[in-house]
């Protein structure tokens, strides 16, 4: 049986597709299944299967990423699941990294790795930066553990403490290796959430299994005007409909804390929202499109306005320092 299998959802893919399957023929680790999930696509995908042989395709009806990953999933034969977002990019020892911190800790129900942005271009965004592979940690040495069902003596639920968690982490699907018994126990995405879905399975799964943190950037993620945060109003729709559930299931497990909490808890993604709608104001500034620029940053200041204003602080603090740096060179 294969270790490893890959699911790349995509619709309608651009060049960056190619990009992201060469990063997975490209590992350092090689007992992978690669399974791509065509989401409807109207483009011409012919080639896929003849210049990548080691990719199964799969075709489906346009139903969303969720229910693409679903499929992906269903059809995979590997002890550990992949995702992949067709725009995205692996480092060489991204499954290496993962499969060693999940063979040496058999309770882990699944890790997820660092990330550094990239614009469209595949140019690290400012203040991003990758450690060469020589640089990063071993697997042995490159974790923290955290999560798992808490002690006795905690008055805060498993599901509480795995929001608690994750409010505070970007982690993308793209830096995610799951343990497919432990999909087996907490179910799949929820296919009405195609933007949330994935952050709603991390909180299943994480409320169930201890979760390693590995610290070694290991993905490069594409941030670009494709990303979700053009589809600012559906995110905020997918968290309101979140934040119902999870009270519902607050009050059904008597849990009042979490019941107290979950509004705040869930609204604090917005600081990963307001982080995609400042990057396209900046794309969109470069670029003098004024108004997708006033557009974004309206988006933004409505997700995080503290946010924005730090950002902003940290930019001119920046651009004071180039214009210092320049007056001392003359």
């Amino acid at each position: 049986m294969t270790k490893v299998s890959v699911v790349i959802p995509t619709f309608e893919p651009k060049e960056a597709f190619r990009h992201a399957l060469d990063s997975v023929h490209s590992q350092t680790y090689q007992d992978w299944e690669l399974i791509v999930v065509d989401d409807g696509s109207q483009c011409d995908l012919s080639w896929l299967e003849r210049e990548f042989p080691r990719v199964r395709l799969l075709r489906q009806k346009h139903l969303g990423v969720s229910v693409a990953r679903n499929n992906g999933i269903l059809n995979a034969t590997g002890e550990l699941i992949s995702f992949l977002d067709h725009d995205d990019v692996w480092l060489p020892t991204k499954l290496e990294t993962q499969v060693g911190v999940m063979s040496k800790y058999s309770q882990i129900g699944f890790s997820y790795t660092q990330l550094a942005k990239i614009d469209s271009a595949g140019v690290l965004l400012p203040g991003e930066s990758v450690q060469a592979p020589s640089d990063r940690p071993r697997a042995d040495t490159a974790c923290t553990l955290y999560l798992g069902e808490p002690g006795e003596d905690s008055d805060v639920s498993s599901v509480h403490r795995s929001l608690l968690h994750f409010r505070s982490r970007f982690c993308t699907p793209s830096t995610v290796m799951i343990r497919r018994s432990a999909l087996s126990e907490c179910g799949l995405l929820e296919p009405l959430l195609p933007f949330t879905g994935d952050y709603d399975l991390l909180i299943r799964l994480g409320s169930r299994f201890q979760v390693a943190d590995i610290h070694s950037t290991e993905v490069l993620y594409r941030v670009h005007e494709q990303n979700f945060s053009k589809h600012y109003e559906v995110c905020q729709k997918e968290i309101e409909e979140l934040i119902r559930r999870y009270e519902f299931r607050a009050r059904l497990n008597g849990d009042i804390r979490l019941l107290r909490s979950a509004k705040s808890l869930f609204r604090l993604p917005d600081r990963s929202y307001a982080a995609h709608a400042y990057d396209r104001c900046r794309t969109s500034l470069r670029d003098k499109k004024l108004r997708e620029f006033a557009f974004h940053l309206a988006k933004a200041v409505q997700f995080d306005p503290g946010f924005v204003m730090q950002s902003l602080v940290l930019f001119g603090k920046h651009r004071l320092d180039l214009n210092k740096a320049k007056l001392e060179t003359r």
